[in-house]
């Protein structure tokens, strides 16, 4: 990107802006269709990773992301966390979960991440080692959390989760099959 940016004449500091660079690819694509090479196909855009939620440790050192992938089997992205120093060396991924992991939470000390996860077909907060590997779970929620933060001394998560659906509501979902009216899906979210 940077390369493309000196070609355009744009600066590296105009590349931080979102909007900015998809303007700088739409006109890479239509200056690389001038010189006659292949123009970028929906195919291709669906292909190129989406870079999200970037968070730098308390120490400022490190940012820990998610990168979105197409899986072509899957018909989706599928999200995974990793690391790279502030400075831009030492890049590491640090899962690998078929279901995905994704918005990585520091703790205050920097040792370990909170991390959305999917086990068991259900997303619940599992806690990561800032060097990687396999997470543990943290939470058992009836429904997905979402919205992790650490306390400030660290000893505690906070986490936004919606109200478990009554039983009634679970045998209307089920009689109903894929109609729904959306006012009667309004569900408390709590913290």
């Amino acid at each position: 990107l940077t390369a493309a940016a000196d070609r355009l004449g744009v600066t590296p500091a105009t590349l931080r802006h979102p909007r900015l660079i998809t303007a700088a690819l739409a006109l890479l694509t239509v200056a690389g269709a001038a010189q006659g090479k292949k123009p970028m196909t929906a195919v291709d855009l669906i292909n190129i990773p989406r870079v999200i939620d970037p968070q730098l440790s308390a120490d400022g050192r490190q940012v820990a992301f998610t990168l979105l992938e197409p899986d072509w089997k899957l018909g989706r992205r599928v999200p995974q966390v990793w690391r790279v120093g502030a400075d831009g060396t030492a890049l590491r991924k640090l899962t690998s979960s078929e279901g995905g992991v994704s918005t990585a939470r520091w703790s205050p000390d920097g040792s370990i991440l909170a991390v959305l996860a999917q086990a068991g077909g259900r997303t619940q907060i599992h806690l990561l080692s800032a060097e990687g590997g396999d997470s543990r779970p943290l939470s058992d929620h009836p429904t997905a959390p979402s919205s992790p933060t650490w306390a400030p001394d660290g000893r505690a998560l906070y986490f936004l989760a919606p109200d478990a659906p009554t039983p009634d509501q679970l045998e209307r979902d089920r009689t109903r099959g894929d109609v729904f009216a959306f006012d009667e899906n309004f569900s408390q979210v709590h913290l």
